[in-house]
């Protein structure tokens, strides 16, 4: 698959606004894989979080979305050429997604999720339901972990005003493998667990400490 010119020039404009806002670190680039089948499931604290990430990711990757960002027409035309995936509020719709969502990674593409669903309003990572866990086993494919730190400082939910001079970072953990998450079909907490594990391994990142100045 080729990149849009759309996806092109928005992804170019990106990188460029993210170096006015401050200093933009990134940890683990070489655990992210550059092409194949992959979810990067991430923690969520501001709308910088995707271009952060979109940015860095060299693979093809598609993005799950609300679909009331869909809402307004101009969002309802780009978003699906920055491979935004949107998540319908009615149950059928859900369903849909869900099947086009693991389709995708086993199709050979990387899928970023942000399991809490919303951005969170104190930076603290929010409880989740258990659709990442039931995507991940499904699609049996790799899960790489993230987590951004600062997006919440430059832009938090409820801030319409950019701050810059603010350092703002991305980590990767290596990818973990299904059968390091997925407990099987037969556990009757299937999805919970996998979840569970999944969150985890996003919680336990840390920036590197660093030197003293």
């Amino acid at each position: 698959m080729k990149e849009g010119f759309v996806y092109t020039v928005c992804n170019a404009i990106t990188k460029t606004t993210l170096e006015t806002i401050g200093p933009v670190e990134y940890f683990g680039l070489s655990n992210i894989p550059r092409k194949g089948s992959f979810i990067l499931a991430s923690n969520h604290m501001s709308h910088l979080d995707v271009p952060l990430v979109g940015a860095s990711v060299r693979a093809i990757i598609y993005y799950v979305a609300r679909d009331t960002l869909m809402d307004h027409p101009i969002m309802r035309w780009l978003l699906p050429k920055l491979r935004a995936i949107a998540i319908d509020r009615d149950s059928k719709g859900e369903v849909r997604a869900m099947k086009r969502i693991i389709q995708t990674a086993q199709d050979g593409y990387g899928i970023l999720i942000f399991p809490e669903g919303t951005r969170s309003p104190d930076g603290n990572i929010q409880p989740v339901k258990n659709g990442l866990g039931m995507i991940a086993c499904r699609a049996g494919v790799a899960i790489v972990p993230a987590r951004m730190f600062g997006t919440r400082n430059a832009l938090g939910k409820h801030s319409n005003q950019l701050q810059t001079g603010v350092p703002i970072a991305a980590a990767f953990l290596p990818p973990v493998c299904p059968a390091s998450f997925d407990p099987g079909p037969t556990h009757p907490e299937r999805y919970a667990v996998a979840t569970e594990r999944i969150m985890r391994h996003i919680a336990a990142i840390r920036l590197p400490d660093r030197p003293a100045v």
